[in-house]
């Protein structure tokens, strides 16, 4: 097995015992598809909710022009699959003392696939700040939804690397909200599942 990207922090932990077969490197909604009729979207993570959320990489650069940049709109807009896509993550978790704070950690992800304007990407690193638990959402192999504004740079890790990280489910799966595609159905509005 050929070594990840280094520069990239692409490394996965040596006990995630995630193995594939870099030829069922498929995307999860490609194998079972969204049901007929129905529209899909996907929300993003938020304190509230999840005890974690994402970090605008736009704002942050229209607030600090001289010292943070992020990549072109254009080029943020038109991610590929395969593309690694860094992220500022800010997150709950315990400190020292026992008491709870918003630690933050840029980390990347690889994009898995796109949902209208939002990507759904693999969290390529163990965040530091959190222990592996399956209590806890956000690890190594996780889906992470994101937008364009939120990207910090971008990456394009070794074909191989990959297939491996995205020819395996992932770890943890983001929730899709579904709806019926209709005149009366709005976006958001809970699923129509009188079928």
């Amino acid at each position: 097995m050929r070594k990840p990207n280094p520069a990239l922090h692409l490394t996965p932990p040596a006990d995630s015992g995630r193995i594939a077969d870099p030829v069922m490197a498929v995307p999860v909604s490609f194998l079972f598809g969204h049901p007929e009729g129905f529209r899909v979207a996907v929300r993003l993570a938020t304190f509230e909710r999840d005890y974690w959320q994402i970090d605008s990489g736009e704002e942050l650069s229209r607030q600090h022009p001289d010292t943070f940049w992020v990549p072109p709109l254009d080029q943020r807009r038109g991610l590929k699959r395969g593309d690694a896509a860094k992220l500022l993550f800010h997150i709950e978790a315990y400190e020292n003392d026992g008491s709870v704070g918003v630690r933050s950690e840029r980390m990347w992800v690889l994009v898995a696939e796109r949902v209208g304007d939002t990507y759904i990407g693999i969290l390529d690193n163990q965040p530091a700040c959190l222990e592996r638990s399956d209590r806890v959402y956000l690890c190594f192999g996780a889906e992470v939804p994101f937008r364009a504004e939120h990207v910090l740079d971008i990456g394009h890790p070794p074909p191989e690397y990959v297939a491996w990280q995205l020819g395996q489910p992932p770890d943890r799966v983001w929730p899709r909200d579904y709806w019926r595609d209709s005149a009366e159905a709005e976006p958001g509005a809970a699923p129509d599942t009188a079928m």
